[in-house]
C-alpha cells in the first residue's frame, strides 16, 4: 500500500496511517507527506534513524522495481506484532 501511494504521490517518502479491520483486512486511512513528531515518539526513536537504511540503499543503487521496494520496506520496517493480536487476526 506504501509503495503504491509513493508512486501515486511522487513523494521521496511518506507515512502511511494504516487500520487493520476485522473484515476487510488492511486500509490505508491517511498519506503523510511531512511525518510528524507523534509518530516519532510512539516509534521511540527519530525520524532520521528511520531513514538511514533508505538513505544508504539510495546511495548504493536506487530501488524502482516495485517488488523490491516492498521487500525493502519489510525487511526495514516491518512492525512485529505482539502474538495475542497476529492470532487474533488469523
Amino acid at each position: 500500500m506504501a509503495v503504491t501511494c509513493q508512486e501515486m504521490t511522487g513523494l521521496g517518502y511518506l507515512g502511511g496511517d494504516i487500520m487493520i479491520d476485522k473484515d476487510l483486512g488492511p486500509l490505508m486511512i491517511e498519506v503523510n507527506a511531512r511525518l510528524g513528531l507523534a509518530i516519532q515518539m510512539a516509534n521511540g526513536i527519530g525520524l532520521l534513524k528511520w531513514l538511514e537504511p533508505v538513505v544508504e540503499q539510495h546511495k548504493k543503487k536506487p530501488i524502482t522495481d516495485l517488488q523490491e521496494q516492498i521487500e525493502f520496506s519489510k525487511k526495514h520496517f516491518q512492525a512485529k506484532l505482539p502474538d495475542v493480536l497476529s492470532q487474533e487476526t488469523v
